[in-house]
């Protein structure tokens, strides 16, 4: 399972001054750059677009009358190409902005009407900053919700929910594609003992360490969620049986020979593994599936724990 991408560095006072003629250009460039922003500069449609590709661009300041790809038509570009990534300011003349019939197809969100103020110009840019900075905080919101929804906040891997969701639609590849589908669920042993001995937050720690562990075990094809309370499941698509009896063997034993601190000691801990495959619609439903695996894991305790069992 990937974890989620880190968050870029903001690019709300990255600034890009778009016009053909260098002087005026420059001479916006050294206004933005003396207010703190930084600035970049292109001479045109194409090496705007070019300046744009790394998406670390927050606000776009556009001339408006360019020659071959006009100002009005390098917003609508943009908008096209980058949505409201960006903020984009276009300078036009009174003249220009009222012979058009302008709409939200133009692309800008904000304009600025020759002459140009020092003062409004750096009030308008500003304001774009600000937008994209809203912009940003309502997006690390919405992401932090998603994650929420699909994590387990102690492992940071899936919750039972999601891997659930997993699991039923790696079921439904593997009846349209006729390729297995196996499922490990994986148990640590004598957990309520551990706890009970040193302590929930010990425990919490093992449960930490050991989604780790298993999320550098596993393949980036196969998914990993925290099915209960020490109970974690990995499923592993294109996988047939001994294979995955493998791959849990595998996890076992890096778990067995991993040392863990929890708080002032260092302990050992092992765990059980239950191994079950789908394949040939041999479980209708995911509660099928998953009770084969809990039903292995449940011979694995029996037989004396530390051990893979499959069924």
């Amino acid at each position: 399972m990937g974890s989620p991408d880190a968050r870029p560095e903001s690019s709300a006072s990255t600034i890009l001054v778009v016009d053909d003629e260098s002087e005026p250009r420059q001479e916006l460039a050294l206004l933005l750059t003396s207010a703190g922003f930084e600035v970049r500069q292109a001479g045109g449609a194409e090496e705007a677009e070019e300046a744009l590709a790394p998406k670390d661009v927050g606000v776009v300041l556009v001339d408006g009358d360019m020659p071959n790809v006009n100002g009005f038509e390098l917003c609508r570009r943009i908008r096209q190409a980058h949505g409201s990534r960006v903020y984009v300011i276009l300078r036009t003349s009174k003249s220009q902005l009222f012979s058009r019939e302008l709409n939200m197809d133009e692309g800008a969100d904000d304009f600025l009407i020759e002459p140009l103020s020092d003062q409004e110009t750096l009030a308008r840019v500003e304001t774009g900053r600000k937008m994209k900075q809203l912009q940003e905080r309502l997006e690390d919101t919405s992401r932090s919700l998603e994650l929420l929804d699909v994590t387990d906040p102690l492992t940071g891997v899936f919750n039972k929910k999601r891997i659930e969701s997993e699991i039923s639609r790696e079921m439904e590849r593997s009846r349209r594609y006729g390729r297995p589908v196996s499922l490990v669920i994986l148990d640590v042993d004598s957990f309520r003992l551990l706890n009970d001995k040193l302590g929930r937050a010990a425990g919490d720690r093992v449960l930490e360490e050991l989604a780790r562990i298993m999320k550098l075990s596993i393949r980036t094809t196969d998914a990993l969620g925290r099915y209960g309370g020490e109970e974690f499941a990995v499923v592993l698509p294109e996988t047939g049986t001994e294979q995955a009896l493998g791959a849990a063997e595998k996890i076992r034993k890096v778990i067995g020979q991993t040392a863990i601190a929890a708080g002032q000691r260092t302990i050992h801990v092992t765990v059980s593994a239950g191994v079950t495959t789908f394949e040939d619609n041999k479980f209708e439903a995911v509660e099928d599936f998953t009770a084969a695996a809990m039903d292995a894991l449940r011979r694995a305790k029996d037989g004396g724990r530390n051990r893979c069992e499959a069924v």
